[in-house]
């Protein structure tokens, strides 16, 4: 009797891996109710949590093992830049519109900075 099994790769980057697994160790901590290690997870630092950057990672993980091709891979890696680079270049463009609108009009509807 022969048996075939299919092996993985050996140049997985296990640095893709070991990312992927803080990053769901970060997701874990933010789903408890006052976790004290929570604090420090990237929910409380910038726009995006840990799910952000596990989705990031795993595409990266993807943008790594396609065999189709280079031109496959770049295509990956723009796109996944431009969904990291959207939301922080859209608050940029709409912080001086909501502060024009808070000092604009009577000063009984100004909001207090």
């Amino acid at each position: 009797m022969q048996v075939y099994v299919d092996l993985p790769l050996a140049g997985r980057d296990l640095r893709l891996d070991l990312f992927r697994g803080l990053a769901n160790w970060a997701i874990f901590l933010d789903h408890i109710p006052h976790e004290v290690l929570s604090s420090i997870t990237t929910r409380n630092y910038g726009f995006s949590d840990a799910a952000d950057l596990f989705v990031f990672i795993s595409g990266s993980a993807k943008a790594e093992g396609i065999k189709l091709g280079e031109a496959i891979a770049v295509k990956v890696w723009q796109h996944g830049l431009t969904m990291a680079a959207t939301p922080p270049m859209t608050s940029l463009e709409s912080w001086p519109l909501e502060a024009q609108a808070a000092w604009s009009g009577p000063p009984s509807a100004r909001f207090h900075l």
